[in-house]
């Protein structure tokens, strides 16, 4: 964010925020998003809660959906398809922030964390930012974390269309 925006403030809307802030600005602006392997982002978002995230809506989450479970195999197996249903920020679907209703991305570019270096560099050559990409909120437990058989079912379950719209491998 701080590359791109010159600040480090996060923000979880989705393009019909954008679209219902300004729709002269949503269809002349390019538009882009990052997105990341299901299985790793929701055991990202599960560590950054389970460590308090940040600011009064992630505790809220935190109480509401993470508190009560002792891992995250116990979390993705009994919690997070109800932290879905609810629309917990950090477990929402990522087509539901840059697709319509019928699955189509309505962002102009989509980059991968996976890919996070030559992604950002492509978005720095076409918006003309000079910025490096600094790496940030890296932790040693994500790499170290791998998940059981049963817990990749229930997340390619919970997050089909995010594989299908965008290509992760199932």
């Amino acid at each position: 964010m701080e590359a791109v925006y010159g600040d480090s403030r996060s923000q979880h809307s989705t393009w019909r925020d954008f679209l219902i802030e300004d729709p002269i600005k949503f269809d002349s602006y390019f538009k882009f998003a990052f997105t990341r392997d299901p299985v790793n982002r929701c055991y990202s978002a599960y560590t950054y809660l389970k460590k308090g995230g940040r600011g009064p809506l992630d505790l809220y989450w935190i109480d509401r959906h993470i508190k009560k479970y002792g891992s995250f195999d116990d979390f993705v197996l009994r919690g997070l398809e109800g932290a879905i249903a609810n629309s917990a920020e950090h477990f929402i679907p990522q087509h539901k922030f840059i697709c319509d209703d019928a699955g189509k991305v309505l962002v102009d570019f989509v980059g991968r964390v996976e890919r996070m270096q030559e992604d950002y560099q492509h978005l720095a050559d076409r918006l003309g930012i000079t910025a490096k990409l600094e790496l940030r909120n890296a932790t040693e437990e994500e790499s170290a974390y791998v998940a059981s058989a049963k817990v990749r079912s229930t997340i390619r379950r919970l997050y089909h269309k995010d594989y299908e719209i965008l290509g992760y491998a199932h």
